[in-house]
């Protein structure tokens, strides 16, 4: 996820059943320690070993700005629909 994106609250959902933003995008808040404590033990109970020392939970690990996804070969995917929407 990147530190701007649609506010999920605000999803008007298709007879499909997926979401559909309604909003103009929103900057994502910090992660609170509560969210920290349950991410940590989910990823050791799914991987079997805790999260290494160093991993952050702050919006410096986001890398990029907006969500969106980063193809580095092309042949991995299928691009279904290019949607375009302007403010």
């Amino acid at each position: 996820m990147g530190k701007r994106g649609p506010d999920f609250e605000k999803l008007v959902y298709a007879p499909q059943g997926y979401g559909i933003p309604t909003s103009k995008a929103i900057d994502y808040p910090d992660v609170d320690e509560a969210t920290k404590t349950i991410a940590r033990a989910r990823y050791q109970k799914v991987n079997g070993s805790p999260l290494y020392s160093g991993f952050a939970f702050n919006r410096t690990f986001h890398t990029l700005q907006n969500n969106e996804y980063i193809v580095y070969n092309t042949d991995q995917i299928k691009m279904r629909y290019i949607v375009e929407l302007e403010e």
